[in-house]
């Protein structure tokens, strides 16, 4: 199954955490990296004041279930020093589980698609980058239609800025 997974990060040195996330994710061995979008720097949404984000999106490829894949990616962002309880507060690393390709899933702690995924130009601009041809399960809506254009100045591209996909054959996994 392919997912798309969204990662930000607004404290200390952003650009390394997301790129730690990749690396990461890309070394757990039932995961492999498709895709990685280009960096936005992005206002905070939410109640109160905080640093700018860097934002970024990815696909991966996995047979794990959505709960096995949510508890991965709990484990990156805790290795990459996210504290407990730190929900619409500052961030070292944040990674939501985005999509799923060609299906949906729904239980007590998860919802694919992401819950506020259509209201959030930060995550669907890298999205459509990656994914713009997906469909928003359940829906008739697609990642392009829903992703305002580049004049957007919330969200700003760092072109600058780049991830690197690890070059390791996947023979070894």
């Amino acid at each position: 199954m392919q997912y798309a997974l969204g990662l930000g990060s607004n404290i200390g040195h952003r650009l390394q955490h997301l790129q730690q996330a990749i690396n990461l994710l890309d070394d757990y061995p039932s995961i492999s990296m498709l895709k990685v979008s280009r960096i936005y720097e992005t206002e905070y949404v939410g109640d109160g004041v905080q640093d700018q984000y860097l934002n970024a999106c990815c696909i991966i490829e996995t047979e794990l279930s959505p709960r096995e894949l949510l508890t991965v990616v709990k484990a990156v962002e805790q290795e990459a020093g996210r504290l407990p309880d730190t929900h619409m507060q500052p961030r070292v690393l944040d990674i939501d589980l985005l999509l799923m390709k060609d299906g949906g899933y729904s239980d007590q702690l998860l919802q694919i698609p992401h819950l506020k995924l259509c209201d959030r130009q930060f995550v669907l601009r890298p999205l459509s980058e990656i994914a713009g041809k997906w469909n928003i399960f359940d829906s008739q809506l697609i990642v392009d239609e829903l992703c305002k254009s580049e004049d957007d100045d919330t969200v700003q591209l760092r072109s600058e800025l780049n991830l690197v996909l690890s070059t390791v054959s996947r023979e070894a996994k």
